[in-house]
């Protein structure tokens, strides 16, 4: 199996070089519902397409930038309301969810074979309704992101 992987979790800045983090000893880092936190959308309630460009230029940028190999995640929304009040957030339906993880395979797949990110997605979040990004069967969705997750994985990717 291996020694365990330790990821540093970076929502900011995806230029951020992570020095620090590399020091220390971690061996990855991720971000979860980047484009929320990334300045990288054009308001607060982007569409699907806008949300897909944000996650594209955020892995591009974590990769030119960061000391440590970063993971690909793939998240299928955010909502700020329940913990801050702000109405801003993104819901991604089956078909945008579908390409984001075809996306974020092809983009892991892309990464050296010895780094972490090769083989390892981070899919967000099972059950995250503070936030809004949830893949877990919920009466507002049923399994649709389930069954998105699952087509995707029996195709191969």
């Amino acid at each position: 199996v291996g020694d365990p992987l330790l990821i540093a979790v970076n929502n900011a800045s995806p230029a951020a070089d992570n020095a620090l983090a590399s020091r220390i000893g971690f061996d990855a880092v991720m971000a979860y519902a980047s484009p929320m936190f990334t300045g990288l959308l054009p308001g607060p309630h982007p569409d699907a397409a806008q949300v897909l460009d944000a996650e594209r230029r955020a892995w591009a940028a974590r990769l030119a930038h960061s000391r440590l190999p970063p993971l690909v995640t793939a998240s299928i929304g955010y909502d700020a309301w329940p913990w801050s009040g702000v109405e801003a957030g993104y819901h991604l339906d089956a078909r945008a969810w579908r390409e984001l993880l075809h996306q974020s395979f092809v983009r892991a797949q892309a990464l050296p074979p010895g780094q972490p990110g090769h083989a390892l997605l981070y899919v967000d979040n099972w059950n995250e309704y503070g936030e809004g990004h949830v893949i877990e069967p919920s009466l507002a969705w049923g399994s649709s992101a389930l069954d998105v997750l699952g087509e995707v994985l029996r195709q191969g990717r």
